[in-house]
């Protein structure tokens, strides 16, 4: 971030930020950090040092910040910036998904500061692939569980459709509890009970 006096933050009993320190503090409490202006205009751009996903991104610098956004995401940019010119100082949870010449994306949610005028917008950005990452194996586990569940349900359908197919008695019981776990109705029709009286 450009280190000049019109960065230096102080919030009530919070100590002083020093412009050298600023830049270390954002790089380090956000994954990427965008200074920009009230047209979305990219003064500046600070990355984690941790974080070598996004490679150089120093071309972004002086340019219009919605050309890296997705075509869905430049809306939801231009209507945060229009609450903040209407008097809104911190806006939270924006999230934008990013793109790079169509080479990437990735999402990022910001949480949106006013520095004291409204043509100095920082923009403090949490990258989101990871938890969308998550989401999505969350996701196809429960697409296999369901899966599972139907695949049983229709092996249970047919396995009854058999054992009822056959004339003998049939049934299947528990070796250890001696249960019975199935039978089919014949077998019910021999001792004179309900095939619903043996699954209770």
């Amino acid at each position: 971030m450009k280190t000049s006096s019109d960065l230096t933050w102080e919030f009530g009993a919070v100590p002083m930020i020093e412009p050298e320190y600023l830049g270390g503090i954002l790089a380090t409490s956000s994954d990427i950090a965008l200074l920009i202006d009230s047209k979305a205009k990219i003064h500046s751009i600070l990355l984690n040092a941790s974080e070598k996903l996004y490679g150089n991104l120093s071309h972004w610098e002086g340019r219009d910040l919605n050309q890296f956004l997705t075509i869905e995401s430049r809306p939801k940019l231009k209507k945060a910036l229009e609450r903040m010119l209407e008097g809104e100082t911190i806006f939270y949870g924006l999230e934008l998904n990013h793109e790079d010449n169509a080479q990437w994306k990735f999402p990022v949610r910001y949480n949106i500061h006013c520095l004291g005028d409204h043509n100095k917008i920082l923009l403090l950005g949490r990258d989101l692939r990871t938890l969308s990452e998550n989401q999505q194996r969350l996701i196809q586990a429960q697409i296999a569980v369901e899966r599972s569940i139907e695949e049983k349900r229709e092996y249970d359908a047919h396995f009854r459709l058999l054992l009822n197919s056959i004339n003998e008695p049939v049934a299947f019981v528990n070796a250890d509890t001696g249960s019975i776990l199935h039978a089919n109705g014949a077998f019910t029709d021999l001792i004179g009970v309900e095939e619903s009286e043996l699954e209770t």
